[in-house]
């Protein structure tokens, strides 16, 4: 083969018969039959889709809820953690922002914290204010002042 040129078969491509010799009512019976022998291609379930489910949702006291929103980068793929209020095998309702609201367990996380029996959040809230008010300083002019933590270098 060389470009430009035309292209050649070899006639081993090619029938002896002629389509012309054949009867046309013949050809519309033997093709009427094929058409009749063709069977449907069973449907494929690609569509079925089945989300992780992690083993220990079931029996978690706080989940993670994924957030499915465009978001910068650098941030976190899930909010939480939030109470686990009530649970159903698809769905769970938990206490977030105050309100308990259902959620499907494809979007949650369980969450593993490590916090002593006698923790509560009150004490969390103690803990804060006291960080804070160390933050804080008072200059000689009376001016109060506080510094950012990641300037601190903590």
């Amino acid at each position: 083969m060389l470009y430009g040129m035309p292209l050649r078969l070899p006639g081993d491509f090619f029938n002896e018969t002629s389509a012309l010799e054949e009867d046309p009512q013949e050809f519309v019976r033997e093709l009427k039959k094929r058409m009749e022998e063709l069977k449907p291609t069973p449907e494929t379930q690609k569509s079925r889709f089945s989300p992780f489910v992690h083993k220990e949702l079931m029996k978690s006291k706080h989940v993670f809820v994924r957030i499915d929103r465009m978001k910068p980068s650098l941030t976190h793929p899930y909010e939480g953690p939030f109470e686990v209020v009530e649970r159903t095998p698809k769905f769970f309702t938990i206490k977030m922002k105050g309100a308990d609201v259902n959620i499907s367990v494809d979007w949650l996380k369980p969450a593993f914290i490590a916090v002593p029996d006698d923790f509560t959040e009150e004490d969390v809230q103690d803990e804060r204010k006291s960080k804070a008010e160390e933050k804080k300083m008072i200059l000689r002019s009376g001016k109060r002042v506080s510094f950012c933590s990641s300037l601190e270098g903590e």
